[in-house]
């Protein structure tokens, strides 16, 4: 225990004042540093540890929305003004004449030409008859004209011209009758070789020796029915060709008369086409 008193406060004197004590000064407690691990933030609020809550007033944020991107790429040119469609035209239907088939006169003319070979068969007939006793005894040619109108000298021929004569109209067809004038001659020549040659095959010229062919040979050349059979066929052939040619000479006129038809229908349709195009233009 200390040897020291306390000492007392000595008693004021009169007429002075009485010191007084100064007031304890009130020291505000410090504010405890927060914790990192004891703050937590949500949202604008701050919470901390030791303290009363304490509210922390913030600004709202601004949300800017961003302005959509085009993909297709800027440019600075201006965009060209989009081209006027015209508005589609209407289908114009003209009803087109149709062109006129050229008539032949191959078909009849044919059938002229067969009509022909029996003309042909009478006056061959008639005029061996009439020539062939010339050359032969007079008791002998009743019997070798019956053999001869049975024989291939006289079918051959007739055939011949048959056949040389249907060529000929298919050739000339509408042809005038100068073409049946030359060529009733072809055809004449045409019966007088192909009857002689034909003959000569069926008399067995192939199997004889060389004299008797040209034996046979000479003598079908000199032969009176061949000459004739050429003249006649000749004669047929030109005289039956101007009724060929006079109906060909028709037929061509029909063909005219149809083809300017033809153009007076088309030019018509062409006319009444512009029109309706017009028409169809104007609206």
């Amino acid at each position: 225990m200390s040897d020291e008193t306390p000492e007392t406060p000595a008693e004021p004197r009169a007429g002075e004042p009485i010191p007084t004590e100064p007031e304890d000064e009130v020291i505000a407690p410090a504010e405890p540093i927060a914790d990192d691990t004891t703050t937590v933030v949500e949202g604008t609020s701050t919470a901390v540890e030791g303290a009363g809550p304490v509210i922390i007033e913030s600004e709202p944020e601004q949300v800017v929305e961003a302005e959509p991107v085009s993909a297709e790429p800027v440019s600075d040119v201006a965009p060209a003004e989009e081209p006027v469609v015209p508005a589609p035209a209407q289908t114009v239907y003209v009803h087109a004449p149709v062109p006129p088939r050229k008539r032949g006169n191959r078909g009849i003319g044919a059938l002229i030409a067969l009509g022909s070979a029996i003309i042909f068969a009478a006056l061959y007939a008639v005029v061996v008859f009439a020539v062939v006793p010339v050359f032969a005894p007079p008791r002998a040619v009743g019997f070798e004209f019956l053999d001869f109108i049975s024989s291939s000298a006289f079918f051959v021929p007739v055939l011949v011209f048959a056949v040389g004569f249907i060529l000929l109209v298919l050739v000339v067809n509408r042809g005038g009758w100068w073409a049946y004038i030359l060529g009733s001659l072809v055809v004449g020549l045409f019966v007088y070789a192909v009857s002689i040659g034909i003959l000569l095959l069926v008399n067995g010229i192939i199997g004889s020796t060389l004299n008797e062919g040209l034996r046979m040979l000479r003598s079908a050349v000199q032969s009176p029915v061949t000459i004739i059979a050429g003249i006649v066929a000749r004669e047929v052939a030109l005289w039956m060709g101007a009724a060929i040619a006079a109906r060909g000479r028709r037929v061509k006129a029909r063909n005219a008369e149809a083809s300017a038809a033809y153009d007076r229908d088309t030019a018509r349709a062409r006319a009444d086409y512009e029109r309706a195009v017009a028409a169809n233009a104007s609206r």
